[in-house]
């Protein structure tokens, strides 16, 4: 018995080392480019570290409001001791997310011990595949919340199975409290917490047959249900939903509000049968809903958003498809996995009711545990094969070392070259190190607003204090400034400039964005020199640093 505990801990620990290799090697690095999420959420800990407020003056916010999606603000307080150990850098922001990417197999084997209580190979087999999920692995290195999500709520489902067999209410406490942290960190486990408890219960009670009241269970579930209600309550939590969900959908609005029209006059019940709301939303909600299980979206690259994803890899290799497909086959045997498919199934829910972003890798990320779960038991099947076909064990097991080592080249070479730089804010430190050189060169630098806002990336990446900083662009009433820094509400700021003005711009510094060129009608008043290019990798040019100096006054301008 201590040979196989040894044997158990010492595989735990080697896993455990191979997630945080995989999620750590060179994270301040890959993937390339600081997104703003990302960057927003590393000045606005560091601001609350400082100040106690947010960026917009929010004391101590519950919620952060970017474009009236009002993000949960747990992963800003858990940046925040990072950020005191490592300072402002792109590591301290995403180490966080990368190390608890990794401990996120420990509640994995809990679940399935809990699932299946004599079978210690399937919790280490489902730890293996996810410490090399390439869903997991960009999700945990990207500064993705749902990460952290991911792991209470899986506590809280093993804190859940353990309040079936024991007694003791501590177990009631620990589930909801982790249930609930997983609830600052996501929209999306706010819907799915209680559908996951009720569906753990109705599952035992109905293909399980265990014919008892589960009491304590039920707690949870009820608790985790007003809680839920009580987040929705506020028009905060409800914001990014109504921006994203199904009701504004125009496929919807137009079958609901201009069909019934085109049925013509005298038709209004078949105007009703074929075209109202409930079944148009309900046909809208399954061709969302089964996107996220078709193969376009775990093998190919039709996930989103784009800054996620890996040139020619999808979320899934191939192996770890098949051994989904074999799971599947496994499973269909095992009464107690029926749990697993029920939450499987539900993951998505919560992301088939959005439109935004569709298929959207982030809101199905609860997926992730269940398919590894089920792919552990793909693997398990492997072994209980007839030792006439183990050759095909060594053979399987190098094909899916080669897939993963594919991903790792893609994810480490060609990610920076792809598309998904262009949409992870590539070149934004180049640029913010370039200004931060030249800074006391200029009068002004005026930065252009595209294809976002430059000052979180001004305000992290340079030697500011946020009491300062924060204060000059909340208090700004006309054009938001800091010093010399001015942040234009415009793509091109330098013909905004001289639009309103052809003098008064020598010695300015303006920051085009792509595709930026001087209008016709200001080509013979001044002289425009681009003084630097800021390039992504692939050699786009994100950035044009330009001045102006002036050929003809601006009385003679006609």
């Amino acid at each position: 018995m201590r040979k196989i505990i040894t044997k158990k801990y010492f595989w735990y620990g080697a896993i455990f080392l191979l997630a945080l290799f995989v999620r750590l090697f060179r994270l301040d690095e890959i993937p390339y480019g600081f997104h703003i999420d990302e960057v927003k959420a590393g000045w606005n800990a560091y601001s609350i570290l400082k100040t106690g407020m947010d960026d917009k003056g929010n004391m101590f916010p519950l919620y952060y409001d970017s474009f009236g999606d009002f993000r949960p603000t747990g992963l800003l307080y858990l940046i925040i001791p990072f950020l005191m150990v490592f300072g402002k850098t792109i590591f301290a922001v995403r180490l966080p997310f990368a190390l608890i990417g990794s401990l996120t197999m420990f509640p994995i084997v809990f679940v399935l011990k809990e699932l299946n209580k004599k079978n210690i190979a399937l919790g280490i087999m489902a730890s293996i595949f996810l410490a090399l999920n390439p869903w997991h692995i960009i999700a945990s290195r990207s500064s993705s919340e749902s990460v952290i999500s991911i792991f209470f709520s899986l506590w809280g489902t093993y804190f859940l199975f353990k309040s079936f067999r024991q007694k003791d209410y501590k177990n009631v406490v620990y589930s909801v409290v982790f249930f609930v942290l997983s609830y600052f960190f996501y929209h999306s486990i706010r819907i799915l917490a209680p559908a996951f408890v009720l569906a753990i219960i109705l599952t035992k009670r109905c293909c399980l047959r265990e014919k008892v009241f589960y009491f304590q269970p039920m707690i949870i579930f009820l608790i985790l249900l007003v809680t839920t209600l009580l987040f929705m309550s506020g028009k905060e939590a409800r914001g990014r939903m109504s921006q994203v969900s199904l009701k504004s959908d125009f496929k919807v609005l137009y079958e609901v509000t201009k069909m019934p029209v085109e049925e013509g006059p005298g038709h209004v019940f078949r105007a009703r049968v074929f075209h109202n709301r409930v079944a148009s939303y309900m046909r809208r909600f399954m061709e969302e809903y089964k996107e996220y299980f078709g193969t376009s979206f775990l093998l190919g690259e039709t996930a989103k958003p784009i800054r996620y994803t890996v040139p020619y890899v999808g979320l899934l290799t191939y192996f770890e498809f098949l051994l989904l497909f074999l799971g599947l086959f496994w499973v269909s045997k095992k009464k107690e996995m029926l749990i697993v498919l029920a939450l499987l199934v539900l993951a998505p829910v919560p992301a088939a009711v959005t439109i935004e972003d569709t298929p959207n890798l982030q809101r199905a990320i609860y997926m992730i545990p269940f398919l590894m779960m089920i792919m552990a038991y793909g693997g398990y099947g492997l072994f209980k094969l007839p030792k006439r076909l183990r050759w095909f064990l060594p053979l399987f097991g190098l094909g899916y070392l080669f897939n993963f080592i594919y991903f790792w080249h893609m994810y480490f070479v060609h990610q920076k070259m792809g598309l998904a730089s262009y949409y992870r804010n590539g070149g934004n430190v180049e640029l913010v190190k370039r200004l931060d050189e030249v800074k006391n060169n200029y009068k002004e630098i005026v930065l252009t607003n595209s294809p976002d806002d430059l000052y979180p990336w001004i305000g992290f990446l340079g030697k500011y204090e946020p009491s300062g900083f924060n204060r000059s662009l909340i208090s700004s009433e006309e054009e938001r400034k800091f010093q010399n820094f001015v942040f234009s509400t415009n793509k091109c700021p330098l013909n905004s400039a001289l639009g309103k003005n052809i003098e008064g711009w020598e010695n300015v510094l303006f920051v085009d964005a792509e595709g930026c060129v001087v209008e016709e009608k200001f080509k013979s008043l001044v002289e425009v020199e681009t003084i630097e290019t800021i390039y992504r990798p692939d050699g786009s040019p994100p950035y044009y640093l330009r001045t102006i100096e002036l050929l003809t006054k601006a009385g003679d301008q006609k």
